[in-house]
């Protein structure tokens, strides 16, 4: 079954995971330097 996944679409899945982290990543610094200011 898996090997039946397009490697497209498990490209496209670990991109998007990467952009959630660096969206989390940035607000959490911009909470962080807000409650610091």
């Amino acid at each position: 079954m898996l090997k039946g996944i397009n490697p497209l679409v498990t490209t496209s899945v670990i991109s998007a995971a990467q952009a959630a982290n660096r969206l989390l990543a940035s607000s959490n610094e911009l909470a962080l330097s807000g409650c610091f200011d």
